[in-house]
């Protein structure tokens, strides 16, 4: 679960610049005199007053820049963040508004709490696989085929718990099981660490008016997005999700456990004839001509 919101990354020709204005186009120096009227200049020398003067002045008396930067869809959009060039821009005061109210009305304010919860997708399991089954989670009772601990020991090499015959040896979980849960000390110990060191992870993803679906009530969405994308540029609006961190629920910790072989696959390989090709092209032509002259039953089970 985290929080969301949209941003805009502004261009550096849009936004605060650092540079604020008295009346006569006088320049304000610092620290700037809050008493006396404002104004912001844009890049096409067009002068707005500004009536948020928190907004535009830090408490030192120091004009703030916002052009360039990311900030996120509230109220007064304009004057909380100086976007005046957006006028300037080809964007009259009402279409400026009607955009940030729409979006709004869509995806809440920034500073308000939008709550988004996100789903991480994990492989359980896959079966009627071509070699054999694998799973990433089972219950108590579920069988499967272990690793041989001690042969790998010996010989480094990973290899199937077997019984006196030679026969791959099927299990049972004793307990429920899950291959993202750790179970060794030392893994344990690692996520509790992780646990301990949580930080808030931030994402953001360009969305487009094409991200927008075509129902009746979602074309004024789909507009405020197109209108503003035309004048600020492209992928410049984003929603902004900011969760908790917790990769460590994400980390896969043991290996997935085998299943036992397709039962057609070794079939194939125990009970029918196949070819042995040496690499030479005088064997592949042999091969070519009895699989022409046996084109009609070339699955032939072997004769024992």
């Amino acid at each position: 679960m985290g929080v969301g919101a949209i941003e805009l990354e502004l261009p550096k020709d849009v936004g605060y610049n650092g540079k604020l204005y008295y009346e006569g186009g006088v320049e304000a120096k610092e620290p700037i005199d809050k008493s006396k009227k404002i104004f912001f200049k844009t890049a096409k020398g067009n002068f707005y007053e500004v009536t948020n003067k928190d907004a535009a002045i830090d408490k030192n008396g120091k004009a703030i820049s916002t052009a360039g930067k990311n900030v996120g869809v509230d109220d007064d959009m304009v004057q909380r963040n100086g976007l005046f060039d957006l006028y300037d821009k080809g964007l009259d005061e009402e279409k400026v508004k009607k955009i940030f109210k729409t979006i709004i009305k869509k995806f809440g304010k920034a500073s308000g709490t939008n709550i988004i919860h996100k789903v991480i997708p994990r492989l359980t399991f896959s079966e009627n696989h071509w070699y054999r089954d694998i799973y990433f989670k089972q219950k108590k009772g579920d069988k499967y085929v272990d690793i041989d601990g001690d042969y790998l020991i010996k010989t480094g090499e990973t290899w199937l718990k077997r019984d006196k015959d030679g026969n791959a040896k099927e299990e049972e979980s004793k307990r429920d099981w899950d291959a993202y849960l750790p179970e060794t000390e030392k893994e344990v110990k690692e996520m509790l660490e992780a646990f301990k060191t949580l930080g808030v992870k931030k994402t953001l993803t360009p969305i487009t008016a094409a991200d927008v679906d075509n129902e009746k009530s979602s074309k004024e969405l789909k507009e405020a997005i197109n209108d503003l994308t035309e004048i600020i540029g492209e992928n410049r609006i984003q929603l902004a999700e900011v969760y908790l961190g917790q990769d460590f629920f994400d980390k896969q910790y043991q290996d997935g456990r085998r299943g036992m072989v397709n039962k057609r696959l070794l079939d194939l390989i125990n009970n029918y004839a196949w070819y042995k090709y040496d690499g030479t092209e005088a064997t592949a032509t042999k091969i070519n001509e009895d699989r022409e002259k046996n084109k009609d039953n070339l699955l032939q089970k072997l004769v024992i």
